[in-house]
C-alpha cells in the first residue's frame, strides 16, 4: 500500500507523470491502483489510455461502480452515448451516474426511458439546477421548443438570475433563430463571468451569424485568449477565415497555440484535420509524427497517419494503420469504416461486411454504417441490398400540402422562397464542410424559427412525414422499420441554393433517420424528358470512387412543392444545373423519438 499512499500524493499536488511512476513500481496493480492510474492518464489528457485501464479493470471486476462511472464519463465525453448508455445500464448508479445516464438517454433520443427516470429519480437538493436543466432538454429533444420556454421562464422566476438557467435561454433563443436577442443575453451573462470562454465563443457564433465577421473574429480570439485549447473557437475561427477570404491566416491560431503551450492532443488532431481539409498532406503529416512521438501511439494519431498515407496515394501502409486503429479501438466505428473502406476497395467484401457487421453491434443506429452494408451487399449480390435499401417502400415523393392562409401552393411557395433567399449569403469560396458545390446553404436549424412562414412549412412537413411513416411496412429487423414509433421530431434542416454548374457530392446523412429536402424553387428547364438530368437525384451512386462498380438505382426529377423522403442511410447525389435560374430546396432531418 506504501507505493499508492505514494503515488496518490503525488496525484494530488498535480505531478501525474510521477504518479504514474510510483503505481509502476508495484508488483501487481490492484484496482484501487487501476483507478488512479487512470485518473493520472485523464489528468495528463491521455483519454484512450485511461479507457482501456478502465475497460481492464471492469474484465476483473465487472461490478466496480467508481470504475463504471469514470469510463461512461470518458464515452459521454467522445460523445459516444450509446457506449455510456450500455456501460451504466446494469449499474447501481449513485445521482451523478443517474444525472449522466439520463442525460445520455436523451442525447440518443430514447425519450420514454429518460421521462420515466425523471419522474421516478430521487433529486437531491444540492443538484436541483442539474435536474431542473435534463427536464429542459428533454422538452427540447422532444421538439417541444415552447414547453422548453416557458420551463425555463418558470425556473427563472423560482432561481432569480441562475447563471445556468439564464445560459440555456439565451442557446433556445438562439436556437429558434432568435440571434440578435440571444447574442445580448450571452453578453449580460459575460459580465457576470468575463473570464468564461463558453461565453465568448457563442457570443462570436452569433455574431457570426448575424453576419457581423469582424466582431465574430473578435470574439473568438478573445475566447483563445482565454482558454488556448478551445477547439471549437479555433475551428470556427478558421471557417471564418476561410469563409471571408483571409487565407494568410488559416492555421494561425493553431501554430501559435502549439507554438506557446503544452500540447493538447485533441487540438493538434484538430489542426491535422483542418490541414488535410485544405490539402496541406505533408503539413499534416509532419505535425501527425509529432503527435505520435509526444502522446505515445495514441490510436487517434495512428487513424490520422492512416488517412494521410491514403490522401498520398501509399495504400499499402494507411491499410496496415486502419487496420492497426480499428484492433486497438474496435468501439470506434470510424475506425471500422475507414478499415472496411479499405477493404471494398481491394473487393474484399466478406471483410469489409464483417468489420461493418462488428461496429453496428456497437451503433445499431449509425447510418453510415449502413449504408456501406448496403454497398457491400450490393457488390456481393446479396439479396439483402433490396430488403436494406427496398426503394418501393423507403423512396416517396409527395407533394406539400397548401397551408390554410394560400388559395394554392405556388402562392407559398412564392413566400416561403424570398425568405430563404434573404437567409442565404454570397460566397466567393465553397465551405469545406459541406456536400454542396457552386451554391450557398444556410447555418443554425431553419424549422426552429417562429416565423409564421417556417410555421406553415412545419405543419406541411409533419402531414408528410406522418404519412410516410404510417406507409411503411413491419419489420423488426429493419433499420428504417423498426424505429418507425409514430413520433418523430426535426434533427436538422437547413436551406440550399445551387446556381449554374451547382450540385451536391454523393453522401448520405449520418445526424437523421429520414431526410426529406422539399423543393421550393425549381429552374423551368428541369422536366423528365431533359438528356442532361439538371438538377435531378439520383439515389445508389456512393462516394467511395468505386469505378465501374458504382451504381445508381432510382433517378427523380423534382418539380415545385415536391417533398422527396427516404432513408438516411440511402447514398444520393445531384446532377450539375444547367440553367441560370437556382434552385433552392429545404432539406430536413428526421428522427423517431422513442
Amino acid at each position: 500500500m506504501k507505493h499508492y499512499q505514494i503515488a496518490f500524493a503525488l496525484y494530488q499536488k498535480g505531478q501525474f507523470s510521477q504518479s504514474l511512476n510510483a503505481l509502476e513500481k508495484a508488483a501487481e496493480l490492484s484496482s484501487q491502483d487501476l483507478l488512479l492510474k487512470a485518473a493520472n492518464l485523464i489528468c495528463l489528457n491521455q483519454c484512450a489510455d485511461a479507457e482501456r485501464v478502465l475497460q481492464e479493470l471492469l474484465r476483473i471486476e465487472p461490478a466496480n461502480l467508481g470504475a463504471q462511472f469514470e469510463l461512461a464519463k470518458l464515452q459521454f465525453k467522445r460523445q459516444s452515448f450509446c457506449e455510456c448508455i450500455a456501460t451504466l445500464a446494469n449499474s447501481k448508479r449513485n445521482e451523478a451516474a443517474n444525472l449522466l445516464y439520463i442525460d445520455a438517454l436523451i442525447r440518443t433520443l430514447r425519450l420514454r426511458e429518460a421521462k420515466s427516470l425523471l419522474l421516478q429519480s430521487k433529486r437531491s437538493a444540492e443538484q436541483a439546477i442539474h435536474w431542473h436543466l435534463l427536464d429542459v432538454d428533454y422538452e427540447l429533444a422532444s421538439g417541444h421548443y415552447l414547453e422548453a420556454s416557458e420551463l425555463l421562464h418558470q425556473l427563472l422566476n423560482q432561481h432569480h438570475n441562475n447563471f445556468h438557467l439564464q445560459y440555456k435561454l439565451a442557446c433556445l433563443y438562439r436556437d429558434v433563430g432568435e440571434t440578435e436577442k440571444a447574442k445580448t443575453l450571452f453578453i449580460d451573462l459575460q459580465k457576470q463571468q468575463p473570464k468564461l470562454p463558453e461565453l465568448s465563443y457563442v457570443v462570436g457564433c452569433c455574431a457570426y451569424e448575424l453576419g457581423d465577421y469582424r466582431s465574430a473574429q473578435q470574439a473568438l480570439l478573445h475566447t483563445l485568449s482565454l482558454a488556448p485549447n478551445y477547439i471549437p473557437a479555433h475551428e470556427s475561427l478558421n471557417k471564418l477565415y476561410w469563409h471571408t477570404e483571409q487565407e494568410q491566416h488559416y492555421m494561425s491560431s493553431y501554430k501559435q497555440t502549439l507554438h506557446h503551450y503544452d500540447w493538447h492532443p485533441d487540438l493538434v488532431l484538430s489542426a491535422i484535420e483542418q490541414l488535410i481539409r485544405i490539402g496541406h498532406i505533408d503539413e499534416a503529416q509532419q505535425l501527425c509524427a509529432q503527435g505520435l512521438e509526444k502522446f505515445n501511439g495514441d490510436p487517434r494519431f495512428v487513424h490520422a497517419q492512416a488517412l494521410i498515407l491514403d490522401k498520398q496515394g501509399n495504400a499499402e501502409q494507411a491499410y496496415s494503420l486502419f487496420r492497426e486503429a480499428a484492433n486497438l479501438c474496435p468501439s470506434v466505428t470510424r475506425y471500422q469504416i475507414d478499415l472496411a473502406n479499405c477493404e471494398l476497395e481491394l473487393s474484399h467484401y466478406h471483410a469489409a461486411e464483417t468489420l461493418i457487421k462488428q461496429a453496428l453491434d456497437y451503433a445499431p443506429d449509425n447510418q453510415e454504417l449502413w449504408a456501406y452494408l448496403s454497398t457491400i451487399w450490393r457488390l456481393k449480390g446479396d439479396e439483402r441490398w433490396q430488403w436494406l435499401c427496398d426503394y418501393e417502400h423507403t423512396v416517396k415523393v409527395k407533394s406539400l400540402p397548401t397551408p390554410a392562409r394560400f388559395s394554392q401552393l405556388s402562392d407559398f411557395l412564392s413566400e416561403l422562397s424570398a425568405l430563404l433567399t434573404a437567409k442565404h449569403r454570397k460566397v466567393t469560396k465553397q465551405p469545406l464542410d459541406q456536400s454542396v458545390e457552386l451554391g450557398t446553404q444556410t447555418s443554425g436549424n431553419l424549422l426552429f424559427s417562429n416565423h409564421v412562414l417556417i410555421k406553415e412549412y412545419k405543419w406541411a412537413l409533419h402531414l408528410a412525414i406522418t404519412e410516410y411513416l404510417a406507409s411503411l411496412p413491419t419489420d423488426r429487423s429493419h433499420p428504417l422499420y423498426r424505429r418507425n414509433y409514430g413520433q418523430f421530431k426535426v434533427n436538422g434542416s437547413w436551406s440550399v441554393q445551387l446556381g449554374k454548374g451547382g450540385y451536391h457530392r454523393n453522401h448520405i446523412h449520418p445526424s437523421g433517420w429520414i431526410s426529406a429536402p422539399a423543393y421550393i424553387q425549381v429552374p423551368q428547364s428541369m422536366h423528365k424528358d431533359d438528356p442532361t438530368r439538371s438538377g435531378w437525384l439520383r439515389l445508389g451512386e456512393t462516394c467511395l470512387n468505386l469505378g465501374e462498380r458504382e451504381q445508381i438505382d432510382k433517378l427523380i426529377c423534382p418539380q415545385p412543392g415536391q417533398i422527396i423522403i427516404f432513408p438516411s442511410y440511402l447514398w444520393h447525389g445531384t446532377y450539375p444545373i444547367t440553367s441560370e435560374q437556382p434552385r433552392m430546396t429545404l432539406p430536413t432531418d428526421i428522427m423517431p423519438t422513442a
